[in-house]
């Protein structure tokens, strides 16, 4: 039985999971269409792609490392969200190249910063008090839902201008949201989260995130989410390209959202079946068959059908390796964990898939490219089975 502390805990992490995904789902969703609306080529919304995740390779590890040193952590999401608010109603403002970079830019950083954040907050609250995370994590895809049938309407009526307003208004309510919370006493206290003293050990920084096991899963994330980046950054000018409506495009995310929701309320069901590393291993080989599928889809309903792997791709993957990082790293050390992971996950990898999509869809079309991932997908799924299999034998990951 959940108390009632336990119970507005949960209620409230929901809530702040549900408006941060809602915001990231439009944004997400229509963000490149509407670049491709101001007459944007390809390879110009792969650098701004990847513009927003080069910023989490150097600004998730600084927040982090600001969130484990704060006492308050809902003072650091709460300016986190007013801060992509703010930079996010300014983004459709830029005309000249230099200003929509430098404003999409911290746009992107505030906005991308909230997820590992969040991570870290919640997952530390979940372990020490026996709570489940998935039940917590799934209202993230139910605001994604959400955010695919909200963005298609408005968005056809109203503008795709709009792609960046409502994402700033959710944002500013996530602010509200978290600082209300806190007067009412629904967040976890500092010691429930594990607020350090007032400095780290440098020393046991430096094993943790120099250790076998954490360095092995940074870098199949990275090899990862370039191959996966690559056509999911494009997915919604595809969709634009192969003639979906932008009410089509969002049921395609809605069909996404809810293999997501699948994946989650399974995800521990599946352990019981395979271990964490075939687990991630699933997902890296399942994504190459999705590429496959999707340039070869003959129909519009074949082409969303595709968006059945979602969950099987990315939340699966997703949610073994923010469990894997958070199993390795101390509660005081959580934020450095989980966003030194982030820079990884949604920095390094997502930027070079982004640069490079653009640059092959230019040159090579969608399809030659979007193949090209997939062999990719294919084979960093056999490297990590082969160095799972490795260490095995060799009865050591540390």
């Amino acid at each position: 039985m959940y108390t009632l502390e336990s119970r507005k805990i949960r209620f409230a992490f929901s809530t702040i999971y549900f408006l941060t995904y809602l915001a990231l789902g439009v944004y997400w969703t229509y963000g490149n269409i509407y670049f491709r609306e101001q007459g944007l080529s390809v390879s110009e919304i792969g650098v701004l792609n990847a513009v927003y995740f080069a910023v989490a390779i150097i600004g998730h590890p600084f927040l982090g490392f600001i969130y484990d040193r704060s006492s308050n952590k809902h003072v650091v999401i709460a300016c986190t969200s007013i801060l992509a608010a703010a930079s996010g109603f300014l983004v459709p403002f830029q005309s000249e190249p230099v200003g929509r970079i430098v404003v999409y830019a911290l746009f992107s950083l505030f906005l991308s910063s909230l997820m590992p954040l969040l991570d870290a907050w919640s997952l530390i609250w979940c372990r020490e008090g026996g709570h489940s995370f998935e039940t917590i994590r799934v209202w993230g895809s139910y605001g994604y839902l959400f955010s695919s049938v909200l963005g298609g309407l408005a968005l056809d009526r109203a503008g795709l201008v709009w792609a960046y307003y409502i994402p700033a208004l959710v944002l500013l309510g996530i602010c509200l949201s978290v600082f209300a919370f806190e007067k009412s006493g629904s967040l976890p206290s500092q010691e429930m989260v594990g607020c350090v003293s007032q400095s780290l050990d440098k020393d046991e920084i430096k094993h943790m995130v120099t250790r076998g096991d954490f360095v092995r899963l940074l870098a199949v994330s990275l090899l990862y989410r370039i191959a996966l980046t690559g056509p999911l950054s494009l997915l919604s000018v595809y969709f634009d390209y192969r003639g979906l409506s932008a009410l089509e495009i969002g049921f395609g995310m809605i069909i996404g959202g809810l293999s997501e929701m699948a994946i989650i309320m399974w995800n521990q069901t599946l352990f019981d079946y395979m271990s964490d590393d075939t687990l991630l291993t699933v997902s890296i080989i399942s994504s190459g068959i999705r590429w496959l599928l999707l340039i070869s889809a003959k129909s519009s309903f074949c082409l969303l059908a595709t968006q059945v792997f979602e969950g099987l791709n990315y939340m699966l993957f997703y949610l073994v390796a923010v469990q894997k990082v958070n199993d390795l790293f101390p509660p005081e050390l959580a934020g450095a964990g989980q966003t030194i992971f982030g820079s990884i996950f949604y920095g390094l990898g997502p930027v070079v898939g982004s640069l490079a999509s653009g640059i092959m869809v230019d040159n090579m079309g969608y399809n030659r490219s979007f193949s090209i991932f997939a062999v990719m997908c294919f084979c960093v799924g056999v490297i990590h089975l082969i160095l799972v299999r490795h260490f095995e034998q060799q009865g050591t990951g540390r």
